[in-house]
């Protein structure tokens, strides 16, 4: 990773089930579009909390 780059977190959470421990998960992607969770959201049915961030596309 250079020095001075922009990094972007993704946290994912899981509450825990039968009185498990949550689970708390911390990614850098390098990136903050969509693409880059796929992998991990897929399958999943839920809720999906975000901060709303909508990447431009060219027209």
């Amino acid at each position: 990773m250079p020095k001075k780059s922009k990094q972007y977190m993704w946290v994912l959470h899981s509450p825990g089930k039968g009185g498990g421990p949550p689970i708390y998960l911390y990614e850098y992607l390098g990136a903050r579009n969509g693409e880059v969770i796929q992998d991990y959201l897929e399958g999943y049915k839920g809720i999906l909390v975000t901060d709303g961030y909508q990447p431009s596309t060219p027209s």
